[in-house]
């Protein structure tokens, strides 16, 4: 499990396909749109990032792929989104590409 979390999280960082965005909703809302209109399920813990947490959601079906951050307030925030995850790259480039994530500064909530 832990394997394909990272290469999910190196897909999210490497995918050229990859969308920026600032849609923000309570994080409950978010999981259920994440579950029902995605078919994404949460891959792996979430990682604490400075005051938040951020966690990598997914679908094997579909290959999409969303990384949502998380606040105190109770409020997520989807930081990037995308398509055509990359099945299994290298373990090492994976790990190196995933100790660099980065969380936008959305103190703003």
């Amino acid at each position: 499990m832990k394997r394909f979390f990272i290469a999910l999280t190196t897909a999210v960082l490497a995918s050229t396909t990859a969308q920026a965005t600032t849609s923000c909703m309570d994080s409950e809302e978010m999981e259920a749109a994440l579950v029902d209109w995605y078919a994404e399920k949460a891959v792996g813990p979430k990682i604490d990032r400075d005051e938040t947490e951020i966690q990598l959601w997914a679908s094997e079906q579909n290959g999409t792929w969303t990384l949502v951050s998380y606040y105190e307030s109770g409020q997520s925030c989807v930081i990037a989104q995308g398509d055509h995850t990359t099945p299994e790259p290298d373990l090492q480039q994976q790990e190196e590409l995933y100790s660099m994530l980065v969380v936008p500064n959305e103190r703003a909530l």
